[in-house]
């Protein structure tokens, strides 16, 4: 009754991907980046740390856009509020 125990089909996770190349570690990277400025998409690789990615920087700016933690303007990512004038303005 019930069904499967969850525990005993579950199994042990695969190895864990070191900290530094994870897509945790470059989203956080990209987000510090953000928050001295804006980044432009040619700028997005070294922005995230992922200089020989450009499909994870990528991958990884348009999760911040779903997230509503950045969205792009003229081909530039930015923080929400920031004015495409700078900060503030």
């Amino acid at each position: 009754s019930g069904g499967d125990d969850p525990a005993a089909s579950g199994g042990r996770p695969g190895p864990q991907v070191r900290f530094g190349d994870s897509d945790r570690f470059h989203r956080g990277r990209l987000v510090d980046a953000l928050r001295s400025g804006p980044v432009a998409r040619s700028d997005l690789p070294a922005a995230a740390a992922s200089e020989a990615d450009t499909d994870r920087a990528a991958r990884i700016a348009s999760a911040l856009v779903a997230d509503e933690l950045a969205q792009w303007h003229d081909g530039v990512l930015r923080l929400p509020g920031d004015s495409p004038a700078g900060r503030g303005g």
